[in-house]
């Protein structure tokens, strides 16, 4: 029995199908044309290790071969790798969940400053507003506002 080791870089994807909760991978390789008569072991190495086992399947074009057995496995140190990615991803999802909380709170204490800036701001606008009106004898700030257009928000009503 001769066997064949393929990476999954070997047998090109052909088609992808995308489901709500899944996606259909097809890859084909045209490699058995070549083959001599007799019992032949195949191997596609590095797939994906979030893979369904059960999912996959195996099909051969043509009359000359069959398929005996179907073997799926992954090696320890897939499973460690992919498991060892997924503890770092979640790590980091609680670290930029925690940021994104301070940031939350930051950006919120800044718009009240600013809402307290604006009070501020619109009083010393008044303020400037009144005075400029005293200075020039003008018995009612309005006239003065519709006269030299003053950007007190308080006059305007």
């Amino acid at each position: 029995m001769s066997s064949f080791v393929l990476n999954r870089h070997d047998v090109p994807i052909t088609k992808v199908t995308v489901y709500p909760d899944c996606a259909e991978v097809q890859r084909e390789w045209n490699g058995t044309e070549q083959l001599p008569e007799g019992v032949h072991g195949f191997s596609l190495t590095d797939l994906p290790g979030n893979i369904d086992v059960k999912s996959v399947r195996v099909s051969i074009k043509g009359g000359r071969s069959r398929i005996l057995d179907i073997g799926i496995r992954q090696t320890e140190s897939e499973i460690k790798e992919y498991q060892s990615q997924l503890k770092t991803l979640r790590k980091n999802e609680k670290t930029y969940s925690a940021k994104q909380a301070e940031v939350n709170e930051e950006v919120s204490g800044l718009n009240r400053q600013r809402a307290v800036w604006e009070k501020y701001l619109d009083l010393i606008l008044k303020v400037l507003c009144l005075r400029a009106a005293e200075k020039i004898r003008i018995r009612t700030p309005n006239s003065f506002i519709k006269s030299y257009g003053c950007v007190c928000n308080s006059f305007r009503q």
